[in-house]
């Protein structure tokens, strides 16, 4: 199931920009990607993976995100 945006605490979601961030980084990407991740019972986020080139359609999960970050 798809929540957008995901009903987290302030701390889960800095925690998840955090490791998005850095594989974001690592992976030295450019422009924009989709960074999807898991997180656990426990509030732990697990990386599955970065999409360098998502999905653009209106059904697609990067503009939802987008769109629910407030980025027209």
């Amino acid at each position: 199931t798809v929540l957008c945006p995901a009903p987290l605490s302030e701390e889960e979601k800095k925690r998840i920009a955090d490791v998005a961030k850095e594989a974001y980084v690592l992976l030295g990407c450019r422009d924009f990607a989709r960074v999807d991740l898991r997180l656990s019972e426990e509030g732990t986020p697990y990386l599955l993976e970065v999409n360098t080139l998502p999905g653009m359609t209106e059904l697609s999960l990067f503009p939802s995100a987008a769109a629910a970050a407030g980025i027209p």
